[in-house]
């Protein structure tokens, strides 16, 4: 009995099977490397940090407090220093895993010319 394979068979129109379909003629097919689309989703977490920080910075003033509550300014202080430092964690991991490549490295030391 041949083991059949879902995700292979023919559509009902009885085109050819989803994964022989051909590739669109003068354009190859879209395949990102494992490591390069890693690193790229890396930077985009790298970028958003920022965001967050001021989405951070910006929630106790959201929060609303009633005329006998106390306690609220030392809450809203906590809780900005603890997502700062969360931020500071966050971006140290992700400052680790992005590998520098030759390509992108612009720093003082990158060869020029």
């Amino acid at each position: 009995m041949p083991d059949r394979d879902p995700r292979r068979a023919a559509t009902p129109a009885g085109d050819p099977p989803r994964g022989d379909a051909p590739a669109r003629p003068g354009r190859p097919g879209l395949f990102l490397a494992r490591d390069s689309y890693r690193q790229r989703r890396l930077r985009d977490v790298a970028r958003m940090l920022p965001v967050c920080g001021a989405v951070i910075w910006l929630i106790p003033l959201m929060w609303t407090r009633t005329a006998g509550q106390t306690g609220g300014m030392a809450a809203a202080v906590v809780f900005v220093f603890a997502g700062w430092a969360l931020l500071i964690v966050l971006a140290a991991i992700v400052s680790r895993r992005i590998r520098v490549d030759a390509a992108t490295d612009n720093g003082p030391d990158a060869d020029i010319g």
